[in-house]
């Protein structure tokens, strides 16, 4: 009986020692699994320890800081859901360190909270990078190349960006091979859907600092403050393009050995301005019911338009 009695209670004794970690465990448990949940859920990226909101992609392939919904083998890196970023006053969302790489936003949206002179993605001096597949919105510029060359931009949305939605810009070295191809580029505000620049001295302008060979292919460019605008600039091929709704559609400045093919440019306030420039071709587009004028041309030289309604 005694003996019965003792398994009894040492039995009893063990439950209550089983129930009290059970008790004690839980919150642990709970708020481990909340830490976990809020990690795969949350698109939203916040300060890191530096006080930045800037997702880099370093030179190694690592991102930093790691970020959930990026995926990546160091070579292509992939975007698993949308993702916000609260960049800050001229603060790159994404800067690209690495050459030779693919970024695919696999359908999803890079978003900003219209901070002045924030930027979506941001390449400088890089070469052979590809974005494709991505919406970019809310940011001063969607998209900023500097001095970088062979970068590809295909398929992207580019839209609501308070600036320009792509940028170029050739200052301290080169800026060659760049392609932009079959985007959707509307509704930023205050700039132009394409805005592609050399470097600021004009005469003479080092051959190294003038951008060469950029594709404008098969975009659709509307409801911009302007479509594509490109100063001192050389051997750059714009076609198939639609141009419409913008206040100036194609506007070159300083733009040689370049060819205007293809193109419907229509709706807009003027169609084609090209101003200051040499040797360049408008053929076989479309420019028409544009509000003030098709094509104007000021101070060009060899401009040859043919097969142009």
């Amino acid at each position: 009986m005694e003996s019965l009695l003792v398994f009894r209670l040492k039995n009893r004794m063990r439950k209550i020692v089983v129930l009290a970690l059970l008790f004690l465990l839980l919150p642990i448990a709970e708020m481990a699994l909340i830490d976990v949940v809020s990690i795969k859920t949350s698109s939203i990226v916040q300060a890191n320890p530096e006080d930045s909101h800037t997702i880099r992609i370093l030179a190694n392939g690592t991102i930093k800081p790691d970020t959930p919904n990026i995926w990546t083998n160091y070579s292509t890196y992939v975007l698993l859901g949308d993702l916000k970023v609260q960049a800050g006053i001229d603060e790159p969302a994404i800067i690209v360190e690495r050459d030779n790489i693919v970024f695919d936003g696999n359908g999803y949206k890079l978003e900003g909270i219209d901070s002045y002179g924030s930027t979506g993605i941001l390449i400088w001096n890089r070469k052979n990078v590809i974005i494709k597949n991505m919406e970019i919105t809310k940011f001063y510029m969607g998209i900023r190349i500097l001095d970088s060359s062979e970068i590809s931009l295909i398929g992207n949305r580019i839209t609501k960006n308070h600036r320009h939605g792509i940028y170029l810009e050739c200052s301290e070295s080169n800026l060659t091979d760049n392609s932009i191809i079959e985007n959707y580029i509307a509704g930023n505000k205050e700039g132009s859907g394409i805005y592609a620049i050399g470097h600021e001295i004009y005469d003479p302008v080092p051959e190294l600092l003038i951008p060469k060979g950029t594709r404008i292919i098969g975009n659709t460019i509307k409801g911009n403050d302007g479509g594509i605008f490109m100063e001192r600039s050389a051997n750059n091929n714009i076609s198939l393009n639609r141009i419409d709704g913008n206040y100036n559609g194609v506007d070159l400045s300083y733009v040689n050995n370049t060819i205007l093919t293809r193109n419907s440019i229509g709706g807009n306030t003027y169609g084609a301005v090209i101003m200051t420039s040499y040797d360049n071709g408008i053929i076989g587009n479309d420019i028409t019911e544009n509000n003030n004028v098709g094509i104007w041309l000021a101070g060009t030289l060899n401009i040859s338009i043919r097969k142009t309604t």
